[in-house]
């Protein structure tokens, strides 16, 4: 082999290492680009590779999870994936939408989990939609905001309370008599329906048995 074959092969192998590199900041699909690392970023969740996060979540990455409350930053969502907060055994994921504005990328979408270890719904098939917001900055990209909320699971404390109150307002069966006979009773012997308060979900009736060792879940 002479040196100019020697000197096209090195240059070509050199291109093809170089590639994969260049992808996340010079792909010619944008759309591509980001479905690689929506899948990138679901792998690395259902695996817990919290090195693999953060290099895909920015420092300033905020989350509004499924719990309605705010994950502030990185580090406090990694925290969670250590803890088991953040453990599946089940993590799919459809994306619906891809929208460009400038150096941002807005993904939405569907995901079904299965929790396991310290999350509230360790056991539970929970179906739920997302929101993952990427910024290009420096050549890379990563994820500076998201939000996750539960879909087509109507909450159990929400079926807890609609019971209570279905229990606490039944109502006696209707005389059987005609208006007359109703009419008749007289007005000091009737009997007047209490209201029935509906205990708050702070209640020891809807506490949930890991809420005194649970965090707020990000994802």
């Amino acid at each position: 082999m002479n040196k100019k074959m020697l000197g096209l092969l090195v240059i070509l192998c050199g291109s093809l290492l170089v590639r994969p590199l260049c992808a996340q900041s010079t792909g010619g699909n944008r759309e591509e680009v980001i479905r690689h690392l929506e899948e990138d970023e679901r792998k690395a969740v259902l695996a817990s590779d919290t090195a693999k996060l953060e290099e895909l979540w920015s420092p300033m990455m905020i989350v509004n999870n499924p719990q309605s409350t705010i994950t502030p930053d990185r580090q406090a969502i990694l925290n969670l994936v250590r803890g088991g907060f953040i453990k599946y055994s089940r993590f799919e994921r459809t994306i619906e939408a891809i929208r460009f504005h400038g150096d941002l990328a807005i993904v939405m979408g569907a995901e079904t989990v299965e929790p396991i270890g310290n999350n509230p719904k360790a056991g539970q098939s929970v179906k739920r939609r997302f929101t993952n917001v990427w910024l290009q900055a420096g050549g890379r990209w990563q994820v500076i905001a998201a939000r996750q909320r539960h879909s087509g699971v109507e909450p159990r404390q929400s079926r807890e309370q609609n019971l209570f109150r279905s229990e606490c307002g039944r109502r006696r069966p209707r005389s059987q008599g005609n208006a007359r006979d109703i009419m008749a009773v007289p007005r000091q012997k009737a009997v007047r329906a209490q209201p029935c308060a509906v205990p708050a979900l702070s209640s020891p009736i809807f506490s949930h048995p890991h809420a005194q060792r649970s965090s707020p879940l990000a994802r």
